[in-house]
């Protein structure tokens, strides 16, 4: 088996984030439920400035009179727009939740090549020189990292639960991204034909493997997007492979499920990121096979 996780700056990252956002189930599901570039993939603008920088812009003036402002406020327009959508609230609001909760650092320029943008350009109605209301705010770079780069979906759901089944499974080995491989029974008939891939394939992937001295207790998949039966047809398959005695899928958000589903040894959790019962309806499962296998 092979395995890659992630650093302990970005695991910490992770929970300190999630659990500041244990009161507010709304931006919960913004931060850890979508990824910036679905939601803000039609503000072609707005998203490209916000990818390459690593800063978030938000200008609150409608029409200063100078270019450079009201490129940043018409983008902002749209992008306003998103968060009336999914959070019923405005983009000042959005962004001081941030900054309090530290993904957000407040700036009044952006660092460039050749000198310094500064948001002081504005002008009144008598074309007297003011001071714009507005402000860029530098993301974190772990929230970077896990939300704005569009690969990285469902990304954020995988750390969060894995670094939290580690923290709360002291006595336990708690492994992330585990690579199952499996070697193939027939024998090459030439050199050409022993490649890495046909010497030891990937049979799958386990987001987080929960084991102990005797071998492997449990399995756990994250799936950001919905997930069908067929999904859950081939993980139970994955868990017979490993002799796993139990798992869990976790989905962020989807139609398929709607309700808490169990079949066989899985447990289906859907639509995580917005229950005010989850993580602990994840905690409680593992916790009741833990303690049926000791």
């Amino acid at each position: 088996m092979g395995i890659v996780g992630p650093s302990m700056k970005l695991e910490q990252c992770i929970l300190e984030l999630v659990s500041r956002l244990d009161d507010d189930i709304p931006l919960r599901e913004f931060f850890v439920g979508n990824t910036f570039s679905d939601l803000f993939k039609e503000h072609r603008d707005f998203h490209t400035f916000v990818s390459s920088k690593q800063i978030f812009p938000a200008v609150y003036l409608q029409n200063s009179g100078h270019d450079t402002l009201d490129f940043f406020a018409g983008m902002l327009q749209g992008a306003n727009a998103v968060f009336q959508e999914k959070l019923s609230r405005n983009l000042e609001d959005v962004c001081n939740k941030a900054v309090d909760i530290g993904i957000f650092e407040p700036q009044t320029y952006i660092d460039e090549v050749n000198g310094k943008l500064h948001l002081v350009l504005g002008k009144d109605d008598n074309g007297n020189p003011h001071e714009t209301r507005g402000i860029f705010y530098k993301i974190s770079d772990d929230l970077y990292e896990l939300w704005i780069k569009p690969e990285y979906i469902g990304k954020m759901l995988e750390v969060w639960v894995y670094t939290l089944l580690k923290k709360h499974l002291k006595q336990l080995n708690v492994l992330p991204n585990v690579s199952v491989r499996k070697k193939p029974h027939t024998v090459p008939k030439s050199a050409k034909e022993i490649t890495p891939e046909e010497a030891s394939y990937v049979l799958t992937e386990i987001d987080c493997m929960i084991m102990d001295d005797g071998g492997v207790l449990g399995i756990i998949e994250c799936k950001m997007k919905d997930v069908g039966w067929e999904d859950v047809l081939k993980f139970y398959g994955a868990l017979k492979f490993l002799n796993a005695h139990f798992g869990v899928i976790v989905v962020g958000r989807g139609e398929t499920f709607k309700t808490d589903m169990e079949f066989e040894e899985i447990k289906i959790i859907p639509n995580a990121v917005k229950r005010q019962d989850f993580p602990e309806i994840l905690i409680k499962w593992v916790d009741r096979w833990v303690a049926k296998e000791s």
